[in-house]
């Protein structure tokens, strides 16, 4: 979520709540787009799998997929308890990679993408210019 509350300072006359519009929406299709970029492919149903909604004052981007949290922070050593995983019932873990067997007593994890966390960095780098494009766009 991108709060834009910060808006509401601008002030162009008979324009101003155009301008907010767009310009709120123009940071939700940028923040979309910059996030569907980064998310990895496996079969596709992650990167499908973001929803956006734009209000006056906020852009929400959640992805409705359980693993989208997992994907985006890490797992295990990576991820937010920074432990390795251990099997909690059987006595090893057991992966299927390319039609072979792995089994393990314990796995480190996997990195975390932060598909979400950059993309809402390189958002911010871009709100200064995406402000003046909708005042830009408004007036004309």
């Amino acid at each position: 979520m991108i709060n834009l509350s910060g808006i509401n300072k601008l002030q162009l006359g008979n324009n101003t709540q155009k301008v907010k519009q767009r310009f709120t929406k123009k940071c939700g299709n940028t923040l979309r787009s910059k996030v569907i970029k980064r998310t990895p492919v496996d079969n596709g149903q992650l990167r499908k799998s973001w929803d956006l909604t734009i209000t006056e004052k906020e852009v929400i981007l959640q992805n409705n997929k359980d693993y989208a949290m997992y994907v985006e922070t890490g797992t295990g050593l990576y991820g937010p308890r920074k432990a390795p995983i251990f099997p909690k019932t059987a006595p090893f873990l057991q992966f299927e990679i390319d039609g072979n067997i792995i089994r393990c007593l314990h796995t480190k994890g996997m990195k975390g993408v932060h598909m979400a966390e950059k993309g809402v960095n390189d958002l911010e780098k871009e709100l200064p210019n995406l402000l003046q494009q909708s005042i830009t766009e408004v007036i004309q």
